[in-house]
């Protein structure tokens, strides 16, 4: 079965110890620009950039304990928080973005000033694609 949860009045998102999940976040959420926090997922997509594309960014985020997922985190007003990442690719386009303690990953970036990397192995960057920047 499908989850439909409702995040209309949500004004956060916090999604955490899921295994093996497609998470989309559906426009309803554009109200939860307080902050994203996504915590100990494991092998799960999941699409964070529907309700942040109308120029409602998440204030700030946080991506700790994730392990071979991919996050496609949309946008971010202030920092994006990453630690404890490996074997995922990250999508985000953030004003700051701090990274520890991640290994092998990949983190397609558009960001206001240099990120902060501290106890990392394996990190590659590559330009955000164009269709998230907006």
């Amino acid at each position: 079965p499908v989850r439909k949860p409702s995040f209309s009045q949500a004004t956060n998102v916090n999604i955490s110890g899921h295994n093996r999940l497609h998470i989309i976040l559906p426009s309803s959420a554009s109200r939860a620009t307080a902050s994203g926090s996504l915590t100990k997922l494991n092998r799960c997509i999941v699409d964070m950039s529907v309700p942040t594309a109308n120029g409602a960014p998440f204030a700030g985020l946080a991506l700790q304990s994730v392990k071979d997922s991919l996050i496609i985190a949309g946008h971010v007003a202030g920092a994006a928080h990453i630690t404890g990442v490996e074997n995922s690719i990250i999508v985000v386009a953030s004003r700051q973005v701090r990274m520890h303690d991640c290994k092998n990953v990949d983190i397609y970036l558009h960001c206001g000033s240099r990120p902060i990397i501290e106890d990392c192995s394996n990190v590659r960057f590559s330009p955000i694609p164009e269709c998230y920047v907006g």
